[in-house]
């Protein structure tokens, strides 16, 4: 019979250890994936491998916000952001991270506008611009509505993504 285990004999992982050190070094402590928000990413070292972070606070305070702002964040430093919603629609997400991108492509990019349908012309050709000319540019992102737990698994599978990001996991 053999016994798996998940102890480590720290006098064999020497070279290990002083490899992830030496990341760390080089990093400047950055050692997960940047989030964008200098502080959270000061104390959380980026968002890294095996990590769950878990956003909680009252309905309509920006969780999702948040959720699209690090995404968009992300998306545009070169990771694949898998997206999951269960409580808006797919497009409404994406309007989100749409408006994100074009206002940090181009400034003077108006949310409010944009949703009523009410862009400014100039406004209109800078969105139209992202779409056409940056949008095919970026890393992948993937929307998707999460359908429990070992659909949003299937989903990683599938997408292989950087990054995963659910609204509303407590649903699942």
């Amino acid at each position: 019979d053999v016994e798996e285990t998940t102890a480590i004999d720290v006098t064999q992982t020497g070279e290990d250890r002083k490899a992830r050190y030496t990341k760390r070094r080089d990093c400047q402590g950055l050692i997960g994936i940047p989030t964008g928000i200098s502080g959270l990413d000061f104390m959380l070292k980026g968002f890294q491998k095996k990590q769950l972070i878990t956003l909680i606070a009252s309905t309509g305070v920006g969780k999702t916000w948040l959720e699209c702002i690090v995404g968009a964040y992300m998306q545009r430093n070169n990771y694949r952001v898998l997206h999951f919603t269960t409580e808006m629609s797919e497009e409404q997400i994406i309007d989100r991270y749409d408006a994100l991108q074009t206002a940090y492509y181009h400034s003077g990019f108006n949310y409010s506008r944009f949703t009523d349908g009410k862009l400014t012309p100039e406004e209109e050709a800078n969105y139209f611009d992202y779409l056409e000319n940056i949008s095919p540019k970026l890393e992948k992102l993937i929307v998707d509505t999460a359908e429990g737990a070992s659909g949003v698994s299937a989903k990683i599978d599938l997408y292989e993504p950087d990054i995963v990001m659910i609204d509303g996991a407590y649903l699942m």
